[in-house]
Parts: C-alpha cells; sequence; structure tokens
C-alpha cells in the first residue's frame, strides 16, 4: 500500500490496520502493490471518443446488460479494466474526471491488443471487512513434500501480543525439515526439532536415528518461521560426548571440539539460546510429524 491515495480510493482510510509482526508479514506471499497501472504515455493525446479528444489513462463507464463496466484509454486503445483499478487509477494526481459513454461509444472505439491492464491486482473493492473483534488473524501453512501452501484465515481467540510464538501439543514436538532445502533437493537438508516450549533445537546429522525419530516424516517448514522462533543448541551425538581424563585429581568433563558449535550458532548460520536440552522420546503425533518431548 504506497499511497495514501490508494487509502482513500479503496475505502480504508479510515479503518484501523490489524497489528502484524515483521516476521508474520514476511511468512505471507508478497502480491502485486496496490497502485495506479503506469500506462506507456501517461497524459498524451489519444484520439477521441464520442466525438471529445481523450488522452493516455482516461477512464470511461458505461451500462451493458445491467451491469457496469469501467474502460480506459490506453496508448492503443481502450481496454477493460476492474473496479479496484479503475478506483487506482481515478484517485491518482492530475487524474481527469470518469466520462460516461454509451455502449455504441465505447464499440466504435479503437479497441487495445491487450484485454485487460493485467497490473496483477486484485480486485478488492466492496470486499466485505473482516471483524478481527475477539479473533486473531493467522497464517496457516500446509505442506505436501517440498510444496508450501499459505492461505490467512481469521481464527477465535486473542489478538496477537508481538511475541513471536508456535503452538505444538503439550508433550509433542515437530520434527522439521528446511522447506527451502528439500525443493531445492539438497542432499542432506538441516533438521530441526521444535518443542512444545516453542523452541527450535537443530539436529546433527544422527540425531533424529538416535532419538528415535523416523527421519523420513519430518515435515517441511519455510525458513522465515525457522529463523522467528528461539533456538536452542544443536542436537548432536558427538556434541553430548564428553570426555573425562580418568585417574586425574579434580578431573572435569569437557565438551568435545562439535560443543563450540552449540554454544554459538548451528552451521546454518542460526543463531542460537541458552534454551535447555530436552529429553525426547518417539512418539507420532496423530496430527503430523512429531516426537514426544519428556
Amino acid at each position: 500500500m504506497p499511497a495514501q491515495s490508494a487509502l482513500i480510493a479503496l475505502g480504508l482510510d479510515g479503518d484501523r490496520p490489524v497489528a502484524a509482526s515483521t516476521a508474520w508479514l514476511a511468512a505471507v506471499p508478497t502480491g502485486a502493490a496496490l497502485a495506479p497501472a503506469k500506462l506507456d504515455r501517461m497524459g498524451s493525446p489519444a484520439g477521441k471518443i464520442a466525438g471529445r479528444p481523450v488522452t493516455v489513462g482516461q477512464l470511461f463507464t458505461m451500462s451493458a446488460a445491467g451491469a457496469r463496466h469501467t474502460y480506459v484509454m490506453t496508448a492503443d486503445g481502450v481496454t477493460q479494466v476492474s473496479a479496484t483499478e479503475a478506483a487506482l487509477l481515478a484517485a491518482r494526481p492530475g487524474a481527469p474526471a470518469t466520462r460516461e459513454v454509451s455502449v455504441t461509444d465505447i464499440a466504435s472505439a479503437k479497441v487495445s491488443a491487450h484485454h485487460s491492464l493485467d497490473s496483477g491486482a486484485p480486485d478488492v473493492l466492496g470486499a466485505p471487512a473482516v471483524d478481527t473483534s475477539g479473533q486473531a488473524v493467522c497464517l496457516r501453512e500446509s505442506t505436501q513434500g517440498a510444496r508450501l501452501s499459505a492461505a490467512v484465515v481469521v481464527e477465535s481467540g486473542a489478538a496477537a501480543t508481538g511475541r513471536q510464538r508456535v503452538l505444538v501439543p503439550p508433550s509433542h514436538g515437530v520434527y522439521a525439515v528446511d522447506q527451502r532445502e528439500v525443493a531445492a533437493r539438497v542432499a542432506n537438508p538441516h533438521t530441526f526439532l521444535i518443542t512444545d516450549q516453542g523452541i527450535v533445537y537443530p539436529l546433527g546429522s544422527s540425531a533424529a536415528q538416535s532419538l528415535g525419530i523416523d527421519s523420513g516424516t519430518a515435515t517441511a517448514l519455510p525458513e522465515s518461521l525457522l529463523v522467528a522462533l528461539p533456538h536452542g543448541p544443536v542436537l548432536d551425538r558427538s556434541v553430548a560426548a564428553l570426555t573425562v581424563k580418568a585417574g586425574q585429581d579434580g578431573a572435569t568433563a569437557s565438551p568435545s571440539a562439535d560443543s563450540h558449535q552449540a554454544q554459538g550458532t548451528s552451521d546454518s548460520g542460526r543463531t542460537t539460546g541458552e534454551a535447555p536440552v530436552p529429553a525426547v522420546s518417539a512418539d507420532p503425533s496423530p496430527t503430523g510429524s512429531a516426537a514426544r518431548v519428556g
């Protein structure tokens, strides 16, 4: 939504926006900007319609078969536009007033080779407003292999507080894999365990097998979601192994060389926190790939 004029054109200038975090917005697929279509030679003379001179960008409306239709003059003729495209064009600075014409006037005019502007903007003008009182706007993501589909839905519950949260059934966890790496057919994609505390634990190469998790049941999740959640240390057998010098007074356990990675960032470049290492046992969830967190 690049300009106030677009809000006014769509009747949204008086609405109160729903609060959403940057990370949540980044996970939502981005569409075309709701802005006036850019027409070649905007404002240049483009012949006459109904005996009157017109310029590129001039809007026309007419009634046909009981419905209203809107057209815009382009450099190579008139083309039909959606209600949203027409509203955005009419609200641009310096736009001429929309003209009412007859079916005959449009039928006798030169028609553009393009049957629409193809601006990519959805036709949202007149769409019913969603009442979010006592509800929350959510992004529902569904995966099927490497494919990821997303939809914005409204669910009952409290509005967002700005904190990054993920809901996992108590005493369960989600065995996840980087969706982007799956789509790119990476031989050994990064995998993670998300606990019921909403903490992401990167997994070492053999960690899933050690925890009794079926490596073929990982749920593909977008990187934007994985990096938005707090991270714990890397779960890896080599990291967990401690070496003790037996027979020495005051011997202390020291982490293996790989454990230094667990204290900072994982090999995927994601920062880790001071979260405790969870106790995990295999227990597939009836709703998807999961591990039981003890």
